[in-house]
């Protein structure tokens, strides 16, 4: 039921972002001209960003956690470390794609890509629920691993840098 809420979210914001990108179909004055390269290299930056904040902020919360005095099986320990993680990747994703969107005489706002990053994410979990259904306890296949773990980093990037370029202009 989770999943359902989270991908209910995702098409709403979906929804409600798609009158006002069908309305300027055509770049205003201010707006330079998308660049391949440049939204690709957000894309593929913004993802290995996010994987590796992930990592970063799992060490950080774990630390964290051991500094406030969790012990290390509890749930308060746990959920310590997946704050700092998620909030690891999420700023990792997007910074990623602000620094590379901004790179010569274009700007974007930040925290549009902050926000595409958590839509991108949201979706991602709800895709995730499609792929590899939870199977109770039981581990799931490599395979699965390894196609929700793509999608997990993938699609956070992909929302990041499709609402930072719906923001870019020129500095100029």
């Amino acid at each position: 039921m989770r999943g359902g809420r989270l991908i209910a979210v995702a098409l709403l914001a979906c929804v409600v972002g798609r009158p006002a990108a069908a309305q300027e179909s055509t770049p205003s004055p201010g707006t330079p001209p998308l660049e391949p390269l440049r939204v690709g290299g957000e894309v593929v930056v913004g993802a290995y960003a996010g994987f590796l904040g992930f990592y970063v902020g799992r060490f950080v919360g774990e630390r964290v956690g051991d500094l406030l005095q969790f012990d290390g099986t509890g749930d308060a320990h746990r959920n310590t470390m997946l704050l700092f993680a998620n909030a690891g990747a999420a700023f990792g994703t997007a910074g990623a794609v602000y620094g590379i969107g901004s790179i010569g005489d274009q700007t974007g706002d930040f925290g549009m890509a902050l926000l595409g990053t958590g839509i991108g994410f949201a979706t991602a979990v709800g895709v995730n629920r499609f792929i590899c259904p939870p199977a109770g306890r039981a581990p799931r296949s490599s395979r699965c691993r390894i196609i929700t773990d793509a999608v997990e980093v993938l699609l956070p990037a992909i929302g990041s840098t499709i609402a930072f370029n719906a923001t870019r202009r020129a500095t100029r």
